[in-house]
């Protein structure tokens, strides 16, 4: 980024403080992890990928991670995921590596392997675990591995490695450790039941997570940067506690080939904390990461629903953790980095974890979107640069309806240069949104107009609230175009009468 640090608040500098980490210079200590989009193009990278991630260093973040990769074909948990062990992935993960990289943002790609937690559906291969015990959420049976199994996903993950590598991205982050996947399955006797010496204690639970780190060192070298994606507690019956995750995270980093680990929680027995919805507490998993800072010698990552600056900068300064993930507020705001950085915070669209745009989407066998924001997924076709101006003589156009879809038609017709009326017949803007706040635990639902009527008013909108909309009023204004957002109503409609059969 070239926009000068002047600006932001001395309360928030710290989150512009550089870091090194395994060598590799991170410009702020921001972090967008790894997340599922649902993007990839018969299993490749594709141009949704770049030019998603490219928004996002655009946006000035330090670091981001790519998710889920695959790194066996036994692996396949959705349709648009990339297969990592296929070397045709690497010209496309150039591509994501160059867009990335016109910024000072650096990439890693993840490592993964869903183990019991996905479905033959996808692979029509049977699904890998440490025991014959299926997952609470998918319930099909995995096969218990057999050493020559992990033997071949020992090498895969090397394999995997090597492919980023030669894909131009900074780094690799084994996934062992968030929602029980395949290398967390055998760390935790919730799930790894064991008797050889893969299973029993925590030196070896640990033995397959640790040879697949050795494994990608060996074959990445140590001038790359290798980090590892951690469990800081199961949240799940005779699960991995925090003293035991702590263990695991000083033998783990012990080893000398971390460079880095990120924080996380819950598996799909707890399945609601994987990607904490509004239902959770902001927060919510800082303080296992400062656990776990306590017992290693690596920057540690934390993560669990931070939008709020000012919480992320305390997060730093109180020594909870090294960098601080805002992943989903990266989903919903792409630019949030640079408005904190220019002290716009009220312009920063803030995440409300909802969920229904991100993680719903790839269990619905599509890519990752937003509520809040309609670029996120269509980047090619509404991100930065996209928007056409209105034509010299554009003229006027009447909003009606000052719902979220009337706000935001309003604010987009603004954005391209036409003198923009907004007419709403209540006394305030938001429509439904504002009852479904009013709900306990729905409060922050209301962002999405506060963020809306802020941009609005920098906009210079007229807005007019209580405001009839016939015919003649909107005559009256001498609209060159109108667009009708008024929503619909609930209807009453006679399907029947049990008591007369029908």
């Amino acid at each position: 980024m070239t926009t000068s640090q002047s600006t932001v608040p001395t309360d928030l500098q710290i989150l512009f403080d550089p870091i090194e980490v395994g060598g590799v210079t991170l410009p702020n200590r921001i972090v967008m992890t790894g997340h599922g989009t649902g993007m990839a193009d018969h299993h490749l990278p594709s141009e949704q990928h770049a030019a998603y991630y490219r928004e996002r260093a655009r946006g000035g973040v330090g670091l981001i991670g790519m998710a889920f990769p695959q790194i066996h074909p036994s692996s396949q948990n959705v349709p648009g995921e990339v297969q990592a062990y296929d070397p045709a992935v690497i010209p496309g993960l150039r591509k994501i590596a160059d867009a990335v990289h016109r910024y000072e943002t650096k990439i890693v790609m993840q490592l993964g392997h869903t183990g019991r937690q996905s479905s033959s559906t996808w692979s029509e291969r049977a699904l890998f675990a440490p025991s014959s015990i299926p997952c609470p959420m998918n319930r099909e049976m995995p096969k218990a591995m057999e050493i020559e199994d992990i033997d071949e996903l020992v090498a895969a993950h090397a394999l995997a490695a090597v492919h980023a590598r030669e894909g131009g991205f900074d780094g690799v982050e084994i996934h062992s450790g968030y929602g029980g996947y395949l290398l967390a399955s055998f760390l935790s006797p919730f799930s790894n039941f064991r008797e050889d010496e893969y299973g029993g204690s925590v030196e070896n639970r640990v033995r397959f997570a640790r040879r697949a780190l050795e494994a990608v060192r060996d074959a990445v070298g140590r001038d790359y940067l290798v980090g590892m994606n951690m469990q800081g507690h199961d949240f799940s019956p005779g699960g991995l506690e925090v003293e035991d995750a702590q263990e695991i995270a000083a033998l783990l980093t012990g080893t000398g080939l971390l460079d880095y680990v990120v924080v996380k929680g819950a598996t799909y027995y707890s399945a609601s904390q994987n990607v904490p919805d509004m239902q959770h507490p902001k927060g919510v998993w800082l303080d296992l990461a400062a656990k776990l800072r306590e017992v290693v010698d690596v920057p540690v990552i934390a993560v669990g629903r931070v939008t709020d600056p000012y919480a992320a900068a305390q997060v730093l300064r109180d020594g909870g953790a090294d960098l601080i993930a805002m992943t989903r507020q990266h989903i919903a705001d792409p630019e949030t980095v640079t408005k904190i950085r220019e002290n716009r915070l009220e312009d920063v669209r803030g995440c409300i974890a909802c969920n229904q745009g991100c993680i719903d989407r790839l269990f619905k066998i599509t890519h990752t979107t937003c509520v809040h924001n309609p670029a996120a997924g269509y980047e090619l076709e509404l991100g930065e640069g996209t928007l056409t101006p209105a034509p010299a003589d554009g003229g006027r156009v009447v909003v009606v309806g000052g719902g979220p879809a009337g706000m935001k038609a309003a604010e987009v017709c603004a954005r391209r240069g036409f003198d923009t009326v907004l007419l709403e017949r209540r006394e305030r803007l938001g429509g439904q949104l504002r009852l479904a706040s009013s709900i306990e635990g729905r409060e922050e639902i209301a962002e999405v107009i506060r963020h809306l009527e802020v941009q609005l008013d920098k906009l210079g909108v007229e807005v007019r609230t209580g405001a009839g909309a016939d015919p003649e009023a909107v005559r009256a204004l001498a609209p060159d175009h109108v667009i009708v957002a008024t929503g619909s109503a609930p209807g009453r409609r006679i399907v029947g009468n049990i008591s007369n059969g029908v």
